[in-house]
């Protein structure tokens, strides 16, 4: 890259990428980086958090599979419905101070299906696997309808999708909040690609410690299954609405959806840098 006459050299301009890490995420997950994918003979076992709280995703039944190429030259973590394939986080509180972002890279294929309540993620409740619902306290995916109605829910009875028409199978980066980074209290926001967010006022019940179910919703049935890869999952709690788009402009640079960014956004042209 031509800058003074001189190549920028690359290991210096690694050094100064902004990463979600100066953040402090409540959760992280990232299957780019090889090390915290535990695969057996089976499926995938472990997805290890990078946040440094040891919130592993783990399960040894109805594994998902790995994925060598996902998007971007890089690898994802693959849920099917068929056997309603998931992981499971340890308990821990998605919002505390009744406050969170979450941010995806996921494929919206995971939206096609006859059934409805396709989770990305879910809030697991006090017993995952009763077949009662616990999407109140808090999940991402499909609301009240199938295909490509999305919403994220903080508190009691939100069903009105507020992002739609992503298209059938393209993979897209989605960014919740929940009463942070510009959303008032009990109120949800949802964009896709970096985009307009779309909000939905939510009651104010109680929101999950119990941490999450990837790729499903509750119960042992493959009809609520995101049923599609999963490249990335970051939690974190209270942030401002600028750290919001630094982590979108993160994950948009390395999964090469940085194209789908809007013309606005304050990273279409470049990957985040430490200082901005």
């Amino acid at each position: 890259m031509p800058r003074g006459g001189r190549l920028v050299d690359e290991a210096q301009l690694q050094r100064r990428l902004w990463t979600p890490l100066l953040v402090g995420p409540s959760l992280w997950l990232d299957a780019a980086d090889l090390s915290t994918l535990s695969v057996g003979a089976s499926g995938v076992d472990s997805w290890r958090d990078k946040s440094g709280f040891g919130r592993h995703a783990t399960t040894t039944v109805r594994r998902p599979a790995f994925l060598a190429n996902a998007l971007n030259g890089l690898p994802a973590v693959n849920f099917t419905a068929s056997s309603a394939t998931k992981l499971d986080t340890p308990d821990f509180s998605i919002a505390p101070n009744r406050q969170f972002c979450a941010f995806a890279v996921a494929s919206t294929a995971g939206l096609l299906g006859g059934s409805t309540y396709r989770r990305l993620w879910n809030a697991k409740g006090v017993n995952p696997d009763s077949g009662g619902s616990t999407y109140a306290q808090g999940y991402m995916g499909s609301g009240a309808n199938a295909g490509s109605a999305l919403l994220i829910a903080g508190g009691a009875g939100v069903t009105a999708p507020v992002v739609s028409g992503l298209g059938n199978t393209a993979p897209v980066l989605l960014t919740g909040a929940f009463g942070t980074a510009g959303a008032e209290a009990n109120t949800n926001t949802l964009s896709a690609n970096g985009g307009a967010r779309q909000s939905v006022a939510a009651q104010s019940g109680a929101l999950s410690t119990t941490g999450i179910r990837i790729g499903s919703d509750v119960g042992t049935t493959g009809g609520a299954s995101w049923n599609s890869w999963i490249a990335e999952i970051i939690f974190t709690g209270a942030i401002s609405f600028a750290t919001l788009q630094r982590i979108e402009g993160y994950l948009a640079w390395k999964w090469g959806l940085q194209g789908n960014l809007p013309a606005s956004h304050p990273f279409a042209n470049r990957p985040p840098l430490i200082g901005d």
